[in-house]
């Protein structure tokens, strides 16, 4: 069974319509700031998808496109949107130059703007279990499974990748939610040996067709989190064709994780406005 992210995205995207239309009629635009750097193929995708579908709803998306030189340059521009009443939301879109290291930039950027949820505030809330802003792509996993009916707790969950984005917050996330949950990575020897074990694999490693059919188990639930580019069409980590008729739900790529994603980053900017409009 294919996990599809469109059913997922358009129920959460209807739960902010009468929101978001009580802001319009209030005179606030919910308006989101994505800062860019770089134009590869799934950077320009996601950005286009977000402003297709923010602008669908009544929101403001828009680009602040930096030639990025240093880690310093990136916090000039998170203070900026920062002390901008204008901006609800801010975006830091990624890949960036070597040259900059986001993780050193976020403290700089309000937690209350921060929908991606990866300022130190709010990844201690995550941290202790009281989920406020959490990074979109590990909770559009999280409202896969639910809305799918997916068990979690007691489950065995394994996740390749540990990046802040993804791997390490839903690793709490998943704790959260009473999963036991292994964590795989480039240093992780005979990675198939674990994943082989996974009631729930999570993959996030960026590698095309990475995880192949001796690596799963039959039965399991796959959630395929990589966009790469080959031979100029989008791909999964999963090898899909493989694994599919192995395991019991897959997340097709695309169409799987990342029309979720979109869904959760504009939920979050809608919470970001309510804060702002209580304050």
């Amino acid at each position: 069974m294919d996990l599809l992210g469109k059913p997922v995205a358009d129920a959460i995207f209807e739960k902010q319509k009468p929101k978001i239309k009580e802001m319009l009629a209030g005179g606030v635009v919910p308006k989101i700031a994505v800062i860019r750097t770089m134009n590869d193929e799934p950077s320009v995708r996601y950005f286009n998808s977000i402003k297709k579908k923010f602008e669908k709803y009544g929101c403001e998306c828009y680009a602040i496109t930096k030639e990025l030189q240093n880690t310093y340059d990136l916090k000039e521009e998170l203070r900026r949107c920062s002390e901008d009443d204008s901006i609800h939301g801010v975006l830091v879109q990624r890949p960036l130059p070597k040259t900059v290291n986001v993780v050193d930039t976020l403290g700089v950027l309000s937690p209350q703007k921060d929908i991606e949820g990866l300022t130190p505030y709010n990844l201690a809330k995550l941290f202790t279990n009281k989920e406020f802003f959490t990074p979109c792509t590990a909770e559009a996993v999280i409202e896969l499974l639910e809305y799918y009916g997916v068990e979690m707790e007691s489950r065995r969950v394994v996740i390749l990748g540990r990046s802040i984005s993804v791997g390490k917050p839903l690793t709490l996330m998943f704790l959260n939610r009473n999963a036991t949950v292994t964590v795989c990575h480039s240093r992780t020897e005979d990675i198939s040996s674990i994943t082989k074990e996974a009631d729930i694999l999570v993959s996030s490693v960026g590698v095309a067709r990475f995880v192949k059919d001796y690596m799963v188990k039959k039965g399991s639930v796959i959630i395929d989190v990589g966009m790469n580019s080959k031979n100029g069409k989008l791909v999964g980590d999963v090898d899909y064709e493989e694994v599919k008729d192995i395991v019991s739900m897959i997340t097709p790529v695309p169409g799987g994780v990342g029309p979720v994603t979109v869904a959760v980053l504009l939920k979050n900017l809608v919470k970001a406005v309510e804060m702002n409009i209580h304050d």
